[in-house]
């Protein structure tokens, strides 16, 4: 035999958040392919003599799996044997040395904050391990032999890197972390992988307000006015909403959890004021978003005027009336009127006086913020020429 070949590896389960810790243990010896045998005796001996066996195998393949039922300090011994046709033994290699270092605890990722140092729990979303980019990840070695070892690295496709200081994640979405270490013994852990999803993106929010009018760049509420509140996270999950009023500059609400139902109604603080609505979406690794809407909550109903003057209580036939309302908000909608208690109808131009007699007028306008202003006017009265009898006496 030319060549001799010992790793040791440990095979294990991957626990995220935990330490990892290993299931069971093998020493992998493998040595290099003899073209004549088709299998292979391997003896492993404490001694160098081979009377002290603790193992003896034979296998079609140039490789065993050595299990390890108790912690081995000592050096150990082994020799192979090539088998060829008709069971045709060669003679043993010359007995190689095999140094077998016991690994505990093989490399563990830990995550940290780059701030306070301290290992942190990654959140669990969907069966996914989700970190951010304010996470540091380091490498944590732990065994039982007397020599240290050096840890290999590499993020996604990328080049393998030797482990100096702790390093964190670029991409966004998915991401692997291989690792490998080799002891002063020149002993070989396997490549290991671990998967994270970095979330560094903040959820999405959007405000959509309901019963309002836009006159010009400004928004308009009113009474029936509401505010639907949805937000996103296309990561790690949504946590938390929160949402606050400001009215004229002065904050006059804390922010309060939004649950349940989405919706959220003006309160009367606001009324007739500049106000500020805040919304802040917070997900499940403290990314955090914030909107606002900016609006004037008009409670305010229009006024209505007409030009019938002051103390006037007589009105020819046919006389026409006047109407007008102002609002200096949200603006004015319709007027609308009844005279003489006949149906509602929209106001054009004017109002005619056609019927003599008692006159009644009722008068509504709403201005666009849902506001409602009412004005009766009784009192008046329409004289037919007619119905005049002048005599002289």
């Amino acid at each position: 035999m030319k060549n001799f070949y010992l790793h040791l590896y440990v095979l294990f389960s991957v626990t995220l958040n935990q330490t990892i810790y290993a299931q069971g243990k093998f020493a992998q010896i493998e040595w290099e392919k003899d073209e004549r045998s088709e299998k292979y005796l391997l003896q492993i001996s404490k001694d160098k003599s081979f009377f002290n066996l603790i193992h003896e195998e034979t296998t079609n393949k140039n490789s065993i799996l050595l299990p390890l039922s108790e912690k081995i300090n000592e050096n150990l011994f082994g020799r192979v044997a090539g088998i060829g046709k008709h069971d045709i033994h060669g003679f043993f290699s010359k007995p190689f040395l095999i140094k077998i270092m016991m690994v505990e605890k093989p490399v563990t990722p830990l995550v940290q904050k780059i701030e306070e140092k301290e290992k942190l729990d990654v959140y669990i979303h969907e069966n996914k391990p989700y970190v951010s980019n304010r996470i540091n990840f380091s490498f944590h070695t732990e065994n039982t032999g007397a020599t240290s070892g050096t840890t290999f690295y590499k993020l996604n496709s990328g080049e393998w890197l030797k482990y100096t200081d702790t390093f964190h994640f670029l991409k966004e979405g998915r991401n692997i972390i291989s690792y490998y270490t080799i002891d002063q013994l020149g002993n070989r852990e396997r490549i290991q992988e671990t998967e994270f999803y970095l979330d560094s993106t903040p959820p999405e929010i959007s405000i959509s307000p309901k019963n309002i009018s836009n006159q010009g760049r400004f928004y308009y509420t009113g009474k029936n006015s509401y505010f639907q509140i949805t937000a996103f996270d296309v990561g790690v999950g949504l946590k938390s909403i929160e949402y606050s009023f400001n009215s004229n500059g002065e904050s006059t609400n804390s922010f309060q959890q939004l649950q349940g139902e989405k919706s959220i109604s003006i309160p009367e603080y606001c009324s007739n004021k500049n106000s500020v609505l805040t919304v802040r979406a917070t997900d499940n690794l403290e990314n955090k978003s914030e909107k606002q809407f900016l609006f004037y909550h008009d409670t305010t109903p229009p006024e209505i005027f007409t030009d019938i003057p002051s103390g006037k209580e007589f009105f020819k036939l046919n006389s026409k009336i006047k109407i007008t309302a102002n609002d200096f908000r949200s603006g004015v909608k319709w007027i609308q009127f009844s005279l003489n208690n006949k149906p509602m109808e929209f106001y054009a131009d004017s109002i005619e006086l056609i019927d003599s007699g008692k006159q009644t007028i009722k008068i509504i306008a709403e201005d666009f913020s849902g506001n409602i202003a009412v004005k009766d006017i009784s009192g008046i009265e329409v004289l037919n020429p007619k119905n005049l009898n002048t005599k002289i006496k």
